[in-house]
């Protein structure tokens, strides 16, 4: 029989009779890696033993065999698999998950028991609802190529919005805001030299260690940037006033060397969202370069320029049409249990989405999606959930529906904003509201991303009731060192994690690094007593940072490592570089602020950005009603306001 005889939603009621009119007695699950058959080598098929009459207490299951010998001695390789777990792991379509051991059975026991299933529609379910907004053949009228656009006189804004209308030179909006580019205005903190020093090794890095600019910071955490006139994100670089300083109304192009304001915006149109353009905790990973279908070119956006290269536009007007949500998690349709990550989520704008990238949001459209979602569905412990349902080519909603997520979880504020700072647009604000409040700068850097992941990563496990040897279980064979792991992973899991960063030392892997804060996590909730306490405690410490990479690991500590360095301090933090580019650090908090107020106006327009000062804390300060200071003088004295007109400061209304 084929493989969805267990686990295809179109075969629920086939197994429903099985398991309640019937004597299910083997399910063996083949792959056919070493063609068996002479058909598709990732194909698998499965002997099955039953009886018609009676009722089935437990099935015996193998699954992922690859020599049919292994038939000889199945009552040895075999794991029982009771009809209640087949209702408590999926309940509506009585999928049979793939698991290989009692102990993938005991672990998801666990994890059900402390969680609440993704679909449940209940008063203590999420509220989460699926969607496919647009469908790339069916719907494809309403998004012709970018370059079609680009021929018409659209070009990107600095949100990647491609608007069409009066783009001015930059020089002139200097003139009318009576700024002179020839004195750039200098930026409020200038950070010290000493976190440039990227010579210093693991025990300077440790002795030198201080608190400044709101972080504890080592010797070389910082980069230097190729900044052109200011200390400043690109492109904001090239201006000599900080984003700030410039009215809001007033729109920059993607390369800062044009202004438009939003009164002479002709038409808008958004970038569509493909699978390919995800990535976990990057909403813009994939740009497009050329071709279509299987021959399209895709190039990798770094982390450190927020920018979307979609290879299809839509008009707001027709995005509009369907109600997008305010903001959701989109995430990659395809997905194999063979893959590095079988689900792969982010935040995302308003921005349309084709079938290849599914969204979940809120019930209520309206309300923004809680990060906190995205934390656990890009989770060590969701991807592996998943890996067990048999690696299904599509994240239907029919599987995703029936998977755990935690039930209470600890430290929600914190998470949300671990999430968000792992989720770097360049308007965080229109995600959540506690954006426009944050001081924490988006985490752009490897080493700051790896950091954050492994913190999250170490709570998702908590929240699923996992021990230290439950996790380690999950991420088996990820300390192998990477000669022993080979192109092909030869005698590993083929659906394990040992894929994760396999090329590193095992010391600097996501993997690895989330064994390591788990178990520094761990060990502080035993100490405590309490795992509130030891919870709070992992998130205050480094003065509120929460668990930082160390400088040197020796991975026996922690009963990690496979060969003799294991036994040997191995350096870690100087090795995955700096946490921060100088420009994050280069703005004070209230500029900060001013800056993503600024960004949320200019993207939500005047309603959308009332609706959103609406749901805050009272206290937050809004844009003022005129430009600031300085430069209303110089403007006033020119006679001239770049106050936008009313009529289209509605631009995402």
């Amino acid at each position: 029989m084929p493989s969805g005889l267990y686990s295809d939603h179109g075969t629920g009621a086939l197994r429903t009779l099985f398991l309640e009119q019937c004597r299910w007695e083997w399910l063996f699950g083949v792959e056919n890696r070493d063609k068996v058959f002479p058909i598709d080598s990732r194909l698998k098929f499965n002997p099955i033993i039953l009886q018609r009459g009676g009722k089935t207490d437990a099935i015996n299951t193998a699954f992922m065999r690859r020599k049919p010998e292994d038939w000889e001695r199945a009552e040895d390789i075999g794991t029982p698999y009771s009809r209640e777990q087949v209702q408590r792991f999926s309940p509506r379509s009585r999928a049979i998950l793939e698991i290989q051991s009692a102990r993938d059975l005991e672990i998801l026991e666990k994890v059900y028991a402390n969680g609440i299933l993704l679909g449940d529609d209940g008063r203590d379910g999420w509220g989460i609802t699926y969607t496919c907004e647009f469908h790339m053949t069916n719907d494809s009228r309403l998004f012709p190529p970018r370059p079609e656009w680009e021929a018409k006189g659209y070009r990107p804004d600095e949100y990647s919005r491609w608007l069409l209308g009066n783009w001015r030179p930059i020089g002139e909006l200097w003139a009318e805001l009576g700024v002179d580019p020839s004195k750039p205005e200098p930026t409020e903190i200038k950070p010290e030299d000493w976190l440039f020093d990227a010579t210093a090794g693991p025990e300077r890095r440790e002795a030198e260690a201080r608190f400044v600019h709101g972080h504890l910071l080592k010797p070389g955490d910082v980069a230097r940037t190729d900044w052109k006139l200011r200390c400043a994100q690109p492109p904001y670089d090239r201006l000599p006033v900080p984003r700030a300083r410039i009215p809001a109304g007033i729109v920059l192009s993607r390369e800062g060397d044009a202004w438009i304001p939003e009164d002479k915006v002709e038409g808008v149109a958004l970038p569509l969202y493909q699978g390919i353009m995800i990535q976990p905790f990057y909403p813009s990973a994939r740009g497009w370069l050329s071709g279509t279908g299987l021959r399209a070119k895709w190039d990798h956006v770094p982390s450190d320029q927020v920018v979307w290269n979609p290879q299809y536009l839509m008009a707001l007007d027709e995005a509009r049409r369907v109600g997008l949500p305010q903001a959701k998690v989109g995430f990659r349709d395809i997905s194999r249990d063979t893959d590095v990550r079988s689900f792969m989520g982010a935040l995302l704008p308003m921005f349309p989405c084709g079938h290849s990238a599914p969204v979940l949001h809120a019930a209520n459209a309206h309300t923004p999606i809680d990060p906190l979602l995205l934390a656990f569905v890009n989770s060590f412990v969701f991807d592996w959930m998943i890996r067990q349902r048999g690696g299904a080519a599509h994240l239907i909603w029919s599987m995703l529906s029936e998977m755990a997520l935690p039930r209470n979880p600890p430290a929600r504020k914190k998470l949300d904003e671990l999430t968000v700072a792992l989720n770097p647009w360049a308007h965080p604000s229109i995600t959540t509201p506690g954006a426009l409040t944050s001081n924490r700068p988006s985490a752009l850097t490897a080493s700051e991303r790896v950091r954050l992941r492994a913190n999250i990563d170490a709570l998702a496990a908590i929240a699923y009731g996992l021990s230290g040897d439950d996790l380690n279980w999950i991420l088996k064979d990820v300390d192998l060192p990477a000669q022993s792991i080979g192109r092909s992973g030869l005698g590993l899991d083929p659906r394990g994690f040992w894929r994760v960063d396999r090329s590193e030392a095992p010391e600097l892997r996501h993997t690895v690094l989330t064994q390591v804060a788990f178990h520094d996590l761990e060990s502080r909730i035993q100490m405590r007593g309490s795992q509130r306490e030891g919870i709070d405690s992992f998130l205050g410490q480094n003065y509120g940072e929460a668990w930082l990479l160390p400088e040197t690991l020796r991975l026996s500590d922690h009963g990690l490592g496979k060969d003799d360095r294991a036994a040997l301090p191995q350096a870690v933090g100087r090795c995955l570089g700096p946490r921060f580019y100088d420009w994050q650090l280069s703005q004070s908090t209230e500029q900060l602020r001013e800056e993503s107020r600024i960004h949320a106006r200019n993207v939500l327009g005047v309603d959308g950005y009332r609706s959103l000062l609406a749901g805050l804390a009272p206290g937050l300060r809004p844009i003022p009603a005129e430009p600031r200071p300085r430069i209303q003088r110089d403007m006033q004295e020119r006679r001239h306001t770049a106050q936008p007109r009313t009529r289209q400061t509605d631009l995402f209304d």
